[in-house]
């Protein structure tokens, strides 16, 4: 019938305006010799190609100025950060750890050398946002550390709670023996799981978050960047930036531990589905 053609002819007059957009902002986002594949140029116009070559896609100024104004704007950035944030998810919070108080002193230890400037990130956009202290904060990467360390000791005896950032199903024992110290002191304890969440039966701390993410780079609304964007969403949580509600996509097994292999056992620790929803209470 009529109506059905054309409400068909409506979507694809909105497809047709995607496909346009999506094209050329990836001409004004290539590399200086701006090719795309022969096939991926097909699936996106649905014309053919006879050549396997690569096909050159030259960009217009007005094709530029399009895609400039609807990709990767401001308002891009800051619905991607509002994205990840609703992604946050809280699976434990023993006595009410977790929002962090702006002025809590806190060691913070990150995983690799590489999550180092998404945490100077997100501490500076906190500063910012008057949601932490930052000169109460140390941070150190754990990857090569020893719990030991004099200048680990030195700030896990000042700080009133411990931040550990995982990102692989394993246990660390250096992290082991700073968390046990760390409750032996009676510290607070806070596991940021930034990868597969099932990290968050590896390791005893009073709270844990889930972020899910740990790859890939972003921008903030005022160009401010690259960082990984989960990471920093992560952190900025933990202070209060906003209320974690995601819930666990997947059932998370209790797990043995023995010199460090993890071993899953068949009863789950947190199931899917699960959240916690007492955030400041």
């Amino acid at each position: 019938c009529s109506l059905q053609r054309n409400i068909q002819q409506h979507h694809f007059a909105k497809i047709s305006h995607i496909t346009e957009v999506t094209l050329t902002s990836v001409r004004c986002r290539l590399s200086k010799a701006q090719f795309i594949p022969a096939r991926v140029l097909k699936l996106w116009t649905g014309s053919s190609c006879r050549s396997n070559k690569d096909a050159e896609l030259p960009a217009t100024e007005e094709q530029t100025a399009k895609a400039e104004a609807a990709v990767g704007t401001a308002a891009n950035h800051t619905r991607e950060w509002e994205i990840a944030q609703a992604g946050m998810t809280l699976l434990k919070n023993e006595n009410n750890v977790l929002p962090l108080a702006k002025d809590s002193n806190v060691l913070l230890l990150y995983p690799s050398n590489s999550r180092g400037a998404t945490v100077e990130y997100a501490l500076n956009r906190m500063l910012m946002e008057d949601l932490c202290d930052i000169s109460k904060v140390t941070t150190a990467c754990w990857a090569e550390m020893s719990a030991d360390d004099e200048l680990i000791q030195e700030a896990l005896t000042s700080a009133d709670t411990l931040i550990v950032m995982s990102q692989s199903v394993s246990q660390n024992a250096e992290i082991v023996k700073l968390l046990t110290q760390a409750h032996e002191e009676g510290k607070k304890t806070v596991l940021l799981s930034l990868n597969l969440p099932y990290d968050a039966a590896c390791y005893d701390t009073d709270a844990v978050l889930c972020a899910f993410q740990p790859y890939g780079s972003a921008h903030d609304a005022d160009g401010n960047g690259p960082f990984n964007l989960n990471v920093a969403v992560a952190l900025c949580t933990a202070y209060g930036q906003s209320v974690p509600d995601g819930t666990l996509p997947v059932n998370v097994p209790k797990v043995t531990v023995k010199d460090g292999a993890v071993t899953f056992e068949e009863e789950y620790l947190y199931e899917r589905g699960f959240s916690l929803k007492n955030w400041g209470k």
